[in-house]
């Protein structure tokens, strides 16, 4: 059995109070401002929030692996909400959406999405919506 984690990444337009309902679909990513003013230099491009994603992809999947240790069935989705300050640094992070109920998996995933810093530097706040999937490959 191999574990996957599967993460898409959508950054929404709506300040930290967004519902997750006003998100587009997770197939395409949309990155907008969190502030309503835009200024040069504010837009993030989706691809390089993808590819921080993918960058992190495995302080996410140690989680989701220790939480096997004590699961081997343990499956589900999150959705992961975060601000992206002006810093490149993340700010507010919490999980919109749980679907995994496993309490240390998910806190050990949001301390992990908390440390990360990144090159990207909006002019203004940018709220990000990370969708994470775990299952356990069979086979």
């Amino acid at each position: 059995m191999r574990p996957l984690l599967a993460a898409t990444l959508l950054a929404l337009a709506a300040p930290h109070r967004a519902a997750a309902s006003d998100a587009a679909p997770a197939a395409a990513p949309v990155v907008r401002q969190a502030h309503q003013e835009r200024r040069d230099g504010g837009e993030v491009d989706p691809r390089q929030l993808q590819s921080l994603a993918q960058l992190q992809h495995g302080a996410i999947q140690d989680c989701y692996e220790e939480g096997l240790r004590g699961d081997a069935a343990l499956h589900g989705k999150l959705l992961v909400r975060f601000t992206l300050l002006e810093t490149g640094a993340v700010g507010d992070v919490e999980v919109a959406k749980d679907g995994l109920r496993a309490p240390g998996v998910t806190a050990c995933i949001v301390g992990a999405v908390r440390s990360w810093s990144t090159p990207l530097r909006p002019s203004a706040p940018v709220v990000v919506e990370l969708p994470l999937s775990f299952s356990v490959k069979r086979g």
